[in-house]
């Protein structure tokens, strides 16, 4: 015991476990998980709860392992910061860990709609201290301890809008390029929703997009985003 107590690490090593660990999470968030969301927009494949509450657990570990290589650097000072830190960050650490629970427990997707005592809406996004609904209104950020607290119902997979619309772009004309230049922003665009694959298909006069929007009123947000990128939008429904 006394041999684990006064065991210390040269901060060399902490620095280095630190760039490891960051080099991973930098990997995994900047590169396999955009490739995870190519992949499901090009086969309709969709991201399970199981594989959501693992990567969770996973980075949770991650961030635990870091804490305690930082405590070994030097055991009773840092350890005193760890404790301050974590009474600081107490709302936040239980937010997470209520998270795991809640997101486990009842099964959370992108586009189920979300009943509370205080909020109705289309679950938005799923972050780690909190959800985030969608109504015609605006977007509300719910933290998971009012979940907890308050319960919350949650009814079948629901979208909201679903717009078609024929893109041309300003420059590019080639329609393989046009269609993957739209598969590689769509992606990064956080209002259509995660679990509805958007269509894209070569036409005569463009290139047609089919997709799910998790409110009406982000119609104008995909046409902003997408004009930025240099295409023109034509819209041909939106129910």
């Amino acid at each position: 015991m006394n041999d684990w107590i006064t065991y210390q690490i040269p901060w060399q090593q902490f620095l280095m476990i630190l760039i490891a660990t960051g080099g991973v999470l930098l990997v995994y968030f900047k590169v396999i998980k955009l490739l995870f969301k190519r992949i499901k927009l090009n086969y309709g494949a969709s991201e399970s709860t199981g594989f959501l509450f693992v990567e969770r657990l996973a980075i949770v570990l991650i961030g635990v392992f870091i804490l305690i290589s930082f405590l070994l650097v030097n055991p009773f000072f840092h350890g005193f910061l760890l404790l301050i830190l974590i009474f600081l960050a107490r709302d936040v650490l239980v937010n997470i860990i209520l998270g795991s629970v809640i997101i486990r427990e009842f099964n959370l997707k992108v586009g189920v709609k979300i009943n509370m005592k205080d909020y109705e809406g289309v679950l938005f996004r799923i972050g780690w201290t909190g959800i985030h609904l969608s109504s015609e209104e605006n977007i509300d950020f719910i933290p998971y301890r009012y979940i907890y607290e308050k319960g919350m119902s949650k009814t079948q997979q629901f979208v909201p809008s679903i717009a078609r619309i024929v893109c041309r772009h300003n420059k590019i004309k080639d329609e393989r390029s046009i269609i993957d230049l739209l598969k590689s922003k769509l992606i990064t665009y956080p209002f259509l929703m995660e679990d509805r694959t958007p269509d894209i298909r070569a036409m005569e006069d463009g290139v047609e997009v089919t997709l799910g929007l998790v409110s009406t009123r982000h119609l104008n947000s995909l046409k902003d985003s997408l004009k930025k990128e240099g295409f023109e939008i034509e819209i041909i429904e939106n129910t």
